[in-house]
């Protein structure tokens, strides 16, 4: 009671002085000086006056920070105690199950899109957004809503069916087969569908497209030349009345037609037959070996052919589609990127064939003008230049552009990333949740920040938790309790604008101030080093966040996050 009094009486005192000195200083603007007697004290200048207001005002506010901080202290030290051990797990970078950036409704349409039967094909879809913007997770429910369309019955009038290939480009990345990989990746899922009905579908109409290839060509003479040999030669005749009795010109013509058709068309058909028992997608493998197909142009055409008699055997008779969702494109180097693209033309005349692109565009635009500099005249070729350069190549590729849109407020996101993890909702109050939410949205206003890095924040939030229990269960820093709201505001300071942050830590360490101070009664304002971060970084608009936290509280921040940001 005595603290509550006291602060109580310093407060009116203060609240006194503060008044007393806004009067003195308008009196001296207005050059109409009084004399302010008190405590025995004359002062005949308005100046001495406000000199004094000013060191008594500074004295009652140290006084009412010392009252506060005891009372504060007290508190913090319970309140962290009872809530600081609760634990919370990771959140995986992992695609979503979950539809927490409301996308759902976007992938139906692209879904509805690519199977109605009156989209006309070939057909690629660009699937464009930077790196942690969600573009695994939205391929994810494109095929997902293939699927679903592919189980409505009351549907099969108006769309296609689907029969969906994964690619993820990056376990490929520079290996001299990986459009034969992509290749060989149909083929598997070809067999996985149809079981043992593939391998019978695909050699039948492998071995059709070897006869219907020998009977329109030369074999065709031959063939005809045997048949005819057959028929009036050795009919009803045994092999020696063949040998003896026939003139040794229809026998030549016997022997070199016999071994024609056999070299020809047997032997071709017997070596598929050999095969027959290999999973497709191995003899394709093996037939295709070459690390640079596309200067070789019998083996491009096998390519071609391979892919022909599979999608063939695949939806004979029907319209369905064969949708390859090529994910993680732009992690590859940009050789595989470039050979991508080229290799893309033995698949897209196929009206069969949809391909969905998951892409980062400038990853793969640079790549695409750093392998194709002979295009430009100039010298110095500016990014600008490279992404414009690259988007035209694309729509040579692309029929379809898909932009994920930014997400410009993460307060249902943020909270369904909570809520979803019981335990993790426990770690953040509501009012910690709310900063934080409130400090994303705000920040993503002027620099884009993704789901991903969302994701990152939390994780590191929950790691910088456990750090400040140990910080607390090894006996360290006990004279000092920082509360986690004031944490996460430092935090996503320091996170998204690391420099200047870091000059405030260097200023409160050379200025040696009260550490029990807000960051807002020391003048840092005026340093040259943070203006220039404040322009670089623009962030001091977000100053308001940490100005009212005590120093001391900053300095403990920025120690606990070091190695996290």
């Amino acid at each position: 009671m005595e603290t509550r009094r006291n602060r109580k009486a310093i407060l009116e005192e203060f609240n006194k002085v503060e008044k007393q000195l806004e009067i003195e200083i308008a009196a001296m603007d207005a050059q109409n000086p009084e004399n302010l007697q008190e405590d025995n004290h004359h002062y005949d200048a308005p100046q001495d006056a406000i000199s004094y207001l000013a060191d008594k005002k500074d004295e009652l506010k140290k006084e009412l920070i010392e009252i506060d901080y005891r009372d504060e202290f007290v508190k913090r030290q319970r309140e962290i105690k009872d809530d600081l051990f609760h634990e919370g797990y990771i959140i995986t970078d992992s695609d979503s199950s979950s539809d927490f950036l409301s996308r759902l409704p976007e992938a139906k349409d692209i879904s509805k899109l690519i199977l109605n039967k009156r989209t006309i094909s070939p057909l690629t879809i660009g699937i464009f957004g930077n790196w942690g913007e969600g573009k695994s997770t939205f391929l994810k429910y494109i095929g997902e809503n293939l699927e679903s369309i592919n189980n409505e019955v009351d549907d099969e009038e108006k769309y296609n069916k689907a029969h969906i290939v994964k690619f993820n480009a990056s376990e490929y990345n520079d290996q001299d087969k990986i459009w034969y990989s992509m290749l060989s990746e149909l083929f598997s899922v070809y067999e996985s569908k149809n079981k043992w009905k593939a391998k019978l579908k695909y050699n039948f109409n492998l071995i059709f497209r070897v006869l219907r290839e020998s009977i329109f060509s030369y074999n065709l003479i031959l063939l005809v030349i045997f048949i005819f040999w057959l028929w009036f030669y050795t009919k009803d005749k045994s092999l020696i009345d063949v040998i003896m009795n026939n003139p040794i010109s229809s026998n030549l013509i016997g022997i070199f037609s016999t071994i024609g058709i056999a070299t020809n068309i047997l032997i071709p058909i017997l070596k598929r037959l050999k095969f027959l028992s290999k999973p497709i997608s191995d003899r394709i493998l093996n037939e295709v070996k070459y690390p640079n197909y596309k200067d070789l142009l019998g083996t491009r055409e096998k390519v071609k052919d391979n892919l022909s008699i599979l999608i063939k055997s695949w939806i004979k008779g029907r319209r369905d589609k064969i949708v390859v969702m090529v994910d993680e494109l732009d992690r590859c180097s940009e050789k595989t990127i470039v050979e991508f693209f080229d290799a893309l033309h033995l698949f897209l005349p196929n009206e069969s064939l949809v391909f969905i692109l998951s892409i980062n565009k400038e990853a793969v635009c640079y790549a695409l003008a750093n392998n194709n500099k002979h295009f430009f005249e100039q010298e110095v070729i500016t990014n600008d230049m490279k992404l414009k350069f690259g988007m035209d190549y694309l729509e040579k590729y692309i029929t379809i552009p898909y932009h994920l849109k930014n997400t410009e407020n993460y307060g249902s996101y943020i909270d369904n990333l909570l809520n979803n993890n019981v335990d993790n909702n426990k770690i953040f109050t509501e009012q910690e949740a709310e900063i934080l939410t409130v400090m994303i949205t705000e920040i993503n206003k002027k620099r884009h920040i993704t789901p991903r890095e969302v994701k990152k924040n939390i994780n590191l939030l929950l790691l910088s938790r456990e750090k400040i229990k140990t910080y607390y269960s090894l006996g360290e820093n006990v004279g000092s309790y920082i509360k986690f709201d004031e944490y996460i505001c430092l935090f996503i300071y320091k996170y998204y604008f690391p420099k200047t942050f870091d000059i405030i830590v260097q200023i409160i360490n050379d200025n040696n101030p009260k550490l029990k101070h807000p960051l807002e009664d020391i003048y840092f304002r005026s340093n040259r080093n943070l203006m220039s971060a404040f322009e670089m970084e623009k962030s001091e608009q977000y100053i308001k966040y940490i100005d009212k936290i005590r120093l001391e509280y900053i300095l403990l921040a920025n120690r606990i996050s070091n190695n996290l940001t």
